[in-house]
């Protein structure tokens, strides 16, 4: 990955001219310490808390002294309160949902990558072993969050989460329907038939030897 420079305009962290707030939740100190020394090695200025527990990290986002976290890295197999219980905390409190949760777990099981996902964990990263590597992993975190994407205002999204940005009922009220007239079949222009009610043609059909009047009888259309 080519390196990025950051952007005045658009860095959130440039602007106010603070230091990166990065939320590790591990229970593995040795884990932790490896995250550390990487972090301590990246080319943004951060500060890293880390959290042992999911418990103690609910305590952290819910400690309105604090500002909350620019990113969150979180392992999936904490004790007690699990990684997965975490993450749907956190995305189901309207405080706290605005913020990227990177899952950084040692599993590979695609059962773990895909419910990661369903709860709406932003990436999934399985946990380098070695130093270097974990160099390697937070430079390429640091690179996208820090100096491409640009990440929510932590005040804005907090005092906004009461107010609805998408009203999906006033969206559709909005949708304009399509009038009867307007109900065309694109293929060939004709009116389409109303949901639920069966297209029946009505054919002409003469008894045999009967030169009177045809009787009529209604068959459904071939095909």
């Amino acid at each position: 990955m080519s390196d990025l420079k950051p952007d005045p305009s658009s860095n959130l962290l440039i602007r106010e001219g603070r230091t990166a707030e990065i939320l590790l939740i591990e229970d593995n100190r040795g884990d932790a310490q490896l995250a550390a020394m990487a972090f301590k090695d990246a080319r943004i200025d951060n500060h890293l808390t880390v959290a042992a527990t999911g418990e103690e990290a609910m305590d952290i986002l819910h400690d309105r002294t604090r500002r909350l976290p620019d990113i969150v890295l979180l392992d999936l197999n904490l004790p007690r309160m699990s990684g997965r219980e975490v993450l749907a905390a956190i995305k189901e409190d309207p405080r706290l949902m605005h913020l990227p949760v990177i899952v950084l777990s040692a599993s590979e099981s695609e059962q773990d990558i895909s419910g990661s996902y369903q709860l709406h964990a932003t990436a999934y990263v399985v946990k380098p072993l070695t130093l270097d590597k974990f160099r390697d992993v937070v430079s390429t975190i640091e690179q996208f969050f820090f100096f491409l994407a640009v990440l929510p205002d932590a005040s804005y999204a907090s005092a906004s989460s009461n107010a609805a940005w998408f009203d999906a009922s006033d969206a559709r009220r909005k949708v304009p329907r399509p009038s009867r007239r307007s109900r065309r079949d694109p293929r060939g222009g004709a009116r389409r038939p109303r949901p639920g009610v069966s297209r029946l043609r009505l054919y002409r059909v003469a008894r045999p030897g009967h030169a009177g009047p045809p009787h009529g009888r209604i068959r459904p259309p071939a095909g």
